[in-house]
């Protein structure tokens, strides 16, 4: 049984949530919030790639993100969606590997936006 990506975007907004209630772990919330909302949003257009469009991704693991991005750009259907995930890559990075106490909370409401239009697109077209 193959696990259900919308789960993580679920996940996402829970630990939003949930930053606000805690402030001991807010920032770990939130940033685990950005994290889990471009997670949902990339394995959902990855499988949406690979189920639609039947096409081999790249052998090594780590290209795979950037892969899905470009590939996505070439979609006819979804093309639009690629400057999001783009970004909520970005976000991803920032949230997951800077060190630095930034604005998260604006960044994992933006990147629960963008997850959201991510995930009504792919339904739509997957319907």
């Amino acid at each position: 049984m193959k696990f259900d990506w919308h789960l993580y975007y679920e996940l996402a907004q829970k630990l939003f949530d949930d930053s606000e209630t805690n402030k001991t772990l807010s920032d770990a919330f939130l940033r685990s919030s950005i994290s889990r909302a471009y997670f949902a949003s990339h394995c959902l257009v990855r499988d949406y790639l690979l189920n639609s469009r039947q096409i081999t991704p790249p052998r090594k693991k780590e290209k795979i993100h950037q892969w899905v991005i470009q590939q996505i750009r070439q979609d006819p259907d979804v093309s639009n969606l690629s400057v999001t995930l783009s970004r909520l890559r970005n976000d991803r990075i920032n949230a997951d590997y800077n060190g630095k106490k930034r604005n998260f909370k604006r960044m994992a409401e933006g990147a629960l936006i963008g997850a959201k239009i991510i995930i009504d697109a792919l339904d739509q077209v997957s319907v």
